[in-house]
């Protein structure tokens, strides 16, 4: 099951380099959306688990993958192709890669869980989905080491700079469930992490490993901290009560500012 797009790279798809990492990754979760949906045969308004609750897919887990040596440019034709990589139910992998003449330039993973509310703004609860979603697990082991590492970063506790506390506002950080975008955090943790060493050469991520752990509140501090060690860099980001909520791991590369 898949989807495929295509479209001309512009002003609205492109960073500093080659295609934005935020802008892709709304890009990849609107193919994981549509792939889940064939998947269920339902509209997501009408996804709803085996005891008849709304259920919502959260990211838990995002990763970017990206060939700067060959950055996507002002009018390249991008292929976007969204598929499943693994399911393990209520659990499922997506991958979409953007090409351009058949060559990957970028590859972005989600792990998606169907989760349902117990209380406003918790998507603690997972749904039980075995009797309405009828695709075949397959590769569960790469669901379970994700799952795994997911576990260990949970509780890494409070490390690097703070480069940044802020509020965070419903409007426009949150989506439909009102829990803060997945793309937000991340949206987040590039601004702190170019902010940490501000006036130097531009490193841009080649690879980014994100992990999901919690929401803040309508106008909460988030409090963000980075630690970089050559062309590695980890973020955390943290509630008010100091909760860790997000952890980046992020291999980045030098690359040339392109004049547009």
């Amino acid at each position: 099951m898949e989807r495929k797009i295509s479209f001309y790279a512009g002003m609205p798809h492109l960073d500093i380099h080659t295609l934005a990492e935020e802008w892709a990754f709304t890009a990849a979760a609107e193919g994981a959306w549509e792939v889940l949906s064939l998947s269920l045969g339902k509209r997501p308004s009408q996804w709803l688990d085996s005891r008849g609750d709304r259920m919502y897919g959260a990211v838990v887990y995002a990763q970017s993958v990206f060939d700067l040596d060959n950055p996507v440019l002002e009018d390249d034709v991008v292929e976007m192709e969204t598929r499943f990589e693994a399911i393990r139910k209520p659990h499922a992998l997506t991958v979409t890669s953007f090409r351009v003449n058949g060559t990957s330039r970028l590859d972005i993973r989600l792990l998606m869980t169907f989760v349902k509310r117990v209380e406003a703004g918790s998507n603690k609860k997972f749904s039980k989905v075995r009797d309405v979603w009828t695709e075949d697990d397959f590769a569960a082991e790469k669901i379970d080491d994700i799952l795994d590492r997911h576990h260990q970063y949970k509780d890494f506790g409070t490390a690097g700079e703070k480069v940044q506390s802020i509020r965070i506002p419903r409007v426009p950080e949150f989506n439909n469930a009102d829990l803060m975008y997945f793309r937000n955090y991340v949206r987040q943790a590039r601004g702190v992490e170019w902010l940490a060493r501000k006036g130097t050469e531009a490193k841009l991520p080649k690879k980014r490993e994100a992990f999901y752990f919690g929401n803040v509140n309508d106008g909460e501090l988030m409090n963000s901290h980075v630690t970089w060690d050559d062309h590695n860099v980890q973020t955390l980001h943290f509630n008010e009560s100091g909760k860790r909520i997000f952890f980046s791991e992020t291999e980045t590369q030098t690359v040339d500012v392109r004049l547009r």
